[in-house]
C-alpha cells in the first residue's frame, strides 16, 4: 500500500485535497504533473471526491484556488489540461479562459459510446485577469 501511495505522487509538482470548510467533507483532488522548468508549463487535472451532489461548486473553485497557487507559487507561464470531451459541462466558466490546443478522437469509451479527448491551454496573464474577477 505505501507503494501505490507514493505512486500517486510520483512526478507531480503540486497536489491539493480540498474540504468544504463547513463541513470538513472531502470535494476534491487537485495535481499539477509534467512540470517542464524550461518550457514553463506544466498539466493539472482535478477529481470530485463526492458524488452525492453537494459539492456541485467544489470542484470548479478548487481548479480556480490551485490554479492561482500554481501560478503564484512556480515559474509556470503556461497550463495544459486533457478533458474528456463528455466533461465539458461541468468545466463550467473555465472555457472562457482556456484555448484548445488539440484533439485525440475516440479516445474515451463511456456511455456506450467514444469521446474525444480535448487538450486545453491558459497561460499566465491570461489567467490572472480571468481569475481576479472570480477566484480570491
Amino acid at each position: 500500500m505505501d507503494e501505490f501511495v507514493k505512486g500517486l505522487s510520483a512526478g507531480s509538482l503540486a497536489e491539493f485535497v480540498v474540504a468544504r470548510t463547513d463541513t470538513n467533507r472531502l470535494g476534491s483532488y487537485c495535481v499539477a504533473y509534467d512540470y517542464d522548468a524550461n518550457a514553463g508549463h506544466c498539466t493539472f487535472a482535478v477529481q470530485r471526491l463526492s458524488f452525492d451532489g453537494r459539492f456541485d461548486t467544489c470542484v470548479i473553485e478548487s481548479v480556480g484556488l490551485f490554479l492561482n497557487y500554481i501560478f503564484e507559487t512556480f515559474a509556470v507561464r503556461k497550463i495544459f489540461a486533457q478533458i474528456p470531451e463528455y466533461n465539458f459541462p461541468s468545466f463550467g466558466l473555465l472555457p472562457e479562459v482556456f484555448e484548445r490546443e488539440g484533439e485525440r478522437t475516440d479516445y474515451y469509451w463511456y456511455g456506450g459510446r467514444h469521446w474525444s479527448e480535448v487538450t486545453l491551454s491558459t497561460k499566465r496573464e491570461e489567467w490572472v485577469a480571468f481569475s481576479s474577477g472570480y477566484f480570491t
